[in-house]
């Protein structure tokens, strides 16, 4: 497994927590900097060019690995278990939080943070779908993840099994897990023993947080 990432100089920090959890055959890590992976980048403070870098380094390393499973992770990630299970059912692109739950309604959307791909041509073809509707999208004030929003319909789009593409969708609450509530956080983490730990929000600078994590193991490095 390959695990590939944008990591901007700004969020170095947070890489600092998260980078060491990773555990992969090979790690890519994009940025745009000359202090730490590779510079592929100019600096921006744009949020939607930022985003918009995550479909292109993903795009990357499907052209350059293929065959390959990759992770993709967003850097505030945190990788607690391994997860090489999600790429034993075939599917060509594995998403979390397509199922929408009744306890979390205000969440309509694929959460593109974490993502899982098999490295084929079906693939690479549907990275250039995304980075095309993503432009269509970026324009319209009333979408504020255009990258995002994109990924979602392209997913649900294919998910009918347009053009061959196998679309799966895994438990956001072990693979991509996040809470904006800091109680809440904490008692899906001892619920759900997540794998995957998304740190949304600037958690990763909560320090109750991060010492909870430590000190009932999750955190091991």
């Amino acid at each position: 497994m390959i695990i590939v990432s944008y990591t901007g100089q700004n969020y170095k920090a947070c890489a600092d927590i998260t980078h060491p959890t990773w555990k992969a055959d090979k790690v890519l890590i994009y940025t745009d900097t000359d202090e730490f992976g590779e510079k592929l980048f100019k600096p921006s403070e744009d949020f939607n060019e930022s985003c918009l870098r995550k479909i292109k380094v993903i795009k990357k390393a499907i052209e350059e690995n293929q065959g390959e499973n990759i992770l993709y992770m967003d850097t505030d990630v945190m990788m607690v278990d391994n997860i090489d299970e999600v790429f034993e059912h075939g599917f060509d692109i594995v998403s979390t939080r397509m199922v929408k739950r009744p306890d979390r309604p205000q969440y309509e959307e694929v959460n593109a943070g974490v993502s899982f791909w098999k490295a084929t041509p079906e693939t690479l073809a549907f990275c250039e779908e995304w980075l095309l509707l993503e432009k269509q999208y970026r324009p319209r004030t009333t979408i504020p993840y255009p990258e995002q929003r994109a990924f979602n319909d392209l997913l649900y789009m294919h998910y009918d099994n347009r053009n061959g593409l196998k679309i799966g969708n895994v438990s956001e609450n072990i693979y991509n897990f996040e809470r904006d509530d800091t109680k809440q956080f904490i008692d899906g983490l001892n619920t759900y023993k997540p794998k995957l730990i998304h740190l949304k929000g600037k958690r990763w600078q909560n320090e109750f947080c991060l010492n909870y994590m430590r000190d009932n193991g999750i955190i091991k490095v």
